[in-house]
């Protein structure tokens, strides 16, 4: 078990999820201040800044907010969006205050518990954190980004981790054949695979 690999690994899960969780919870802000103030003026501004986003109205006010309005209560899609924004917001929550578990965690499976109540090993609250818990996550991100209008946001994730993975790839270690190919030592002619110099690569 190397703990260096779960310490980074722990470190991996907490900045996607407590930054992802912070820009829904930014979406959900903004969603509260379209309902009282469907258009944009002074009122509507010192709304949003003087009050959804300042520290004391915290993410779980936000939500609580939500859940006594009416008018949300009757969407269709309310019992699926109370339960994304509570996950969301529990998960978030266990990332920033909640302690590693060395010897339950391993490079596959971190596992985190909960300082806070503890009364020893057997007793500990716990959570895991895996491939699933992020597929879960990013699940209901999905519903509550796309729900609270900001699909441009979504559409910007999917390209980041597009370029992200390209760049992964393009910086891979690649086999002699195909290193040999890209800096323009290999060229294809009727005759089969010639060397050629690099400077040739592009006019063949």
């Amino acid at each position: 078990m190397d703990k260096k690999i779960i310490w980074e690994k722990l470190s991996w899960f907490r900045g996607i999820i407590i930054s992802d969780a912070t820009v829904i919870e930014r979406a959900l802000g903004w969603r509260l201040r379209t309902y009282f103030f469907p258009k944009t003026n002074q009122q509507a501004s010192d709304f949003l800044y003087y009050i959804i986003e300042t520290s004391h109205f915290s993410f779980d006010k936000k939500i609580s907010l939500y859940e006594q309005i009416p008018y949300f209560k009757k969407l269709k899609q309310y019992s699926k969006i109370k339960n994304s924004l509570r996950f969301v917001q529990l998960l978030r929550n266990a990332l920033a205050h909640w302690d590693l578990d060395e010897k339950m965690s391993n490079e596959n499976e971190i596992v985190i518990y909960n300082p806070a109540n503890f009364k020893g090993w057997g007793k500990a609250q716990r959570l895991k954190l895996n491939n699933e818990t992020m597929k879960r996550f990013q699940e209901h991100e999905r519903i509550l980004l796309k729900v609270f209008g900001w699909e441009q946001t979504l559409r910007e994730k999917k390209e980041f981790v597009a370029k992200e993975k390209l760049e992964i790839v393009l910086s891979a270690p690649v086999p002699a054949f195909t290193q040999e190919f890209r800096s323009g030592g290999l060229r294809l002619g009727r005759g089969g695979i010639t060397p050629t110099p690099p400077f040739r690569l592009a006019l063949a």
